[in-house]
């Protein structure tokens, strides 16, 4: 499941090894094969990708989620719509998830991240 299948990925699967051990051996280990692989699947996805890439880094320090004011003070990001379209791109593509607010009248609620790798 962590390497979605996808049979490039599965080459690197060592016969025997637990699900644990291949993460570590592929993924996180220096020279992994797949080390680099996040950077370069976002920079494939989006147009200025560190942005996006830090609003990942955001919501990945805080489990409950965030706001978009707290996501936009926290990494110092400019208001506007510019920052909006970051969030939409992540959401539309999977990476986070907006959970409204059903308290608030408004457009409220906290944006959490919800791929894991």
């Amino acid at each position: 499941m962590v390497l979605g299948g996808i049979p490039k990925y599965l080459e690197y699967v060592t016969k025997g090894m637990s699900p644990a051990q291949i993460v570590q051996e592929n993924c996180f280990k220096q020279g992994a094969p797949l080390l680099k692989e996040f950077k370069r699947l976002f920079s494939s996805l989006f147009d200025h990708s560190e942005k996006h890439i830090a609003v990942i880094k955001i919501l990945a320090g805080c489990r409950k989620g965030l706001t978009q004011k707290q996501i936009i003070k926290i990494g110092k990001f400019e208001t506007g719509g510019s920052f909006s379209k970051i969030l939409v791109e992540l959401e539309n593509s999977g990476f986070i998830a907006f959970i409204p607010n059903t308290k608030k009248k408004n457009r409220e609620g906290i944006y959490r991240l919800i791929d894991e790798y």
